[in-house]
């Protein structure tokens, strides 16, 4: 978990914010040992500040994190330019 994404959830996930940082920070994804900070991104994105739609997104990644990749629009060569316009820079 990035400062940076801490501060987008905080900032969009109001009451939920909490838990939405837990859980991300706690979160594991197959075939990587610490998932990157645009799966993360991804996953908060989808939720939409929603913990229903975060929920879907935290169990599509354990499928295949890639589809949240390209569910975001993060699995582009442009998705880290993306992710500095979305959450400021690194």
């Amino acid at each position: 978990m990035t400062p940076r994404l801490e501060r987008w959830i905080r900032d969009r996930y109001g009451h939920d914010a909490d838990a939405a940082v837990e859980r991300l920070s706690a979160l594991s994804v197959p075939f990587q040992q610490e998932p990157e900070e645009r799966i993360l991104a991804a996953i908060a994105l989808l939720g939409e500040g929603d913990r229903g739609r975060f929920e879907e997104a935290v169990r599509l990644s354990q499928i295949d994190w890639r589809d949240v990749l390209v569910a975001a629009g993060l699995a582009d060569g442009g998705s880290f330019a993306r992710l500095d316009e979305l959450l400021g820079p690194a």
